[in-house]
């Protein structure tokens, strides 16, 4: 193997791909400064691990989202936008606990499979979520079977 060791690129107990909603979010102006909403969830996507901020998701997920709003031009100026405008992006609860929406700022879809990449700002993106080893039967109490026949003996 060439590349990374999985060990190299995983935080401990951490999980460094994950999933992220790929959403249209809409700045508007509130008392002269523009603020997020989040308007639709139109699929979902994964930050690949080590990738800083690159993701990858179905190219039916992004042609739905660039349908809905298409990547801004970065040197519009602030008073030709309006009262609100589209943006694509994605959500997902920061270090703090806060929701957040970063920007998608470039995509690239495959010719002919069901697949396209998103490049979100740069930044270090991790999860806040953690892996457990803790033993769980969960499902099986919600479909009413008795954790013991649910056990892999």
């Amino acid at each position: 193997m060439n590349g990374p060791e999985w060990a190299e690129i995983q935080q401990p107990g951490a999980i460094g791909s994950y999933v992220l909603p790929l959403m249209v979010g809409v700045l508007k102006r509130v008392d002269g400064a523009f603020q997020l909403h989040a308007r639709t969830v139109e699929g979902t996507g994964f930050l690949v691990a080590g990738g800083g901020g690159l993701g990858i998701t179905a190219h039916h997920v992004v042609k739905a989202v660039l349908g809905a709003a298409p990547i801004p031009d970065p040197f519009t100026r602030v008073d030709q936008v309006g009262d609100e405008i589209s943006v694509p992006g994605t959500g997902f609860i920061n270090n703090e606990g806060d929701f957040s929406h970063m920007p998608i700022g470039a995509v690239d879809l495959h010719p002919t499979e069901d697949v396209a990449l998103f490049r979100l700002p740069e930044g270090n993106y991790f999860s806040p979520y953690t892996i457990s080893a803790e033993k769980r039967e969960a499902s099986a109490i919600y479909w009413l079977f008795p954790i013991q026949s649910a056990l892999i003996r």
